[in-house]
């Protein structure tokens, strides 16, 4: 029997209860008496947890350790968030940097195929032989890219 869990992201109302729960065990196990504010667990629960709960309980136990007593406030928790937002600007400059690859590498290819035809005179078999590609993918290349020789 296959059982499928949604991404906790998906889940936001099982989040406070596994923040309280894994707390309660953390205290135990470091004999601590720590509690979560409520901005702190409104932040836990609006973050996305691309980790799921692996994540979340990693981070806990984090904050937990770190912190000697009283209550885990939302300041206890940037080291999170500025992760979140360090990887999502990381993410960006990714697709950005493909996005310009994916062009400059079509430029240069539609320039390729250029230079071969036209020291070939327009001759695609040779052209094709130049390249080091087959004929019909010439021409297939010169049919997406608009070249007419």
């Amino acid at each position: 029997m296959e059982i499928t869990i949604p991404p906790l992201r998906h889940r936001k109302e099982d989040i406070e209860p596994l923040i309280h729960h894994h707390i309660i065990k953390l205290n135990t196990k470091y004999n601590k008496t720590l509690a979560v504010s409520n901005a702190a667990l409104q932040q836990l629960i609006s973050y996305e947890w691309p980790g799921n709960i692996r994540e979340l309980l990693n981070a806990i136990e984090r904050v937990h350790i770190l912190k000697r007593y009283g209550t885990i406030e939302l300041s206890d928790l940037t080291y999170l968030f500025n992760k979140q937002e360090s990887h999502s600007y990381r993410n960006q400059q990714v697709k950005a940097k493909q996005t310009n690859l994916s062009h400059a590498l079509g430029e240069v290819e539609e320039e390729m195929i250029k230079n071969a035809l036209e020291e070939m005179k327009g001759n695609q078999t040779k052209a094709a032989q130049k390249l080091g590609i087959a004929r019909h993918t010439l021409i297939y290349k010169m049919k997406k890219m608009g070249l007419k020789f």
